[in-house]
């Protein structure tokens, strides 16, 4: 019985036995943290293909249509044609026409823009989520390679240390 308590004193005294205790509890922080990393969604991307992923994020603008400039001239045309007999006189006519273009074009060109504005904003909170998803990303990497690294070296400190203890006994 006083042969155990021995050997349990000498274990639990011993440099090596230590550092191998302490080199297991590191490896279990690294395969800890590598589990995090591993269970996010962005998990295996590496850095090159997140800053595609993110450069990709590029909102789809409504451009200036020819056809809304073809459209309003024709429908101020077609008012003009019809306001003719009602109104005297034929400038007064084309007046009203090319006004009735204009405040079509107008409105068509506050439309388009108010949806542009909320497909950048769109975008914008699009390209924010997943900057901020990228960064927390990166740093459970960094996190784990951290943490492979002190267990890398903990390891191979154990395994030096346990040569020159029991060599020295």
């Amino acid at each position: 019985r006083m042969s155990g308590l021995a050997d349990i004193l000498t274990r639990t005294q011993d440099p090596a036995h230590r550092a191998e205790a302490d080199a297991a509890a590191t490896q279990t922080e690294a395969d800890a943290a590598q589990a995090r990393w591993q269970s996010h969604p962005l998990y295996p991307n590496d850095e090159s293909q997140l800053s595609d992923r993110l450069a990709r994020i590029v909102p789809e603008l409504a451009p200036f249509s020819p056809w809304a400039a073809v459209f309003a001239l024709a429908a101020g045309g077609a008012a003009a044609f019809a306001f003719r007999d009602f109104l005297a006189q034929l400038a007064i006519a084309i007046g009203t026409g090319l006004a009735i273009s204009v405040a079509l074009l107008i409105i068509y060109n506050s439309i388009r823009l108010r949806r542009n504005r909320a497909t950048l904003r769109l975008a914008e909170a699009q390209r924010s989520t997943l900057k901020s998803e990228i960064d927390a990303y990166l740093q459970l990497r960094q996190q784990y390679d951290a943490a492979q690294e002190r267990a890398q070296h903990r390891s191979a400190a154990s395994q030096t240390l346990h040569r020159t203890y029991h060599e020295g006994l």
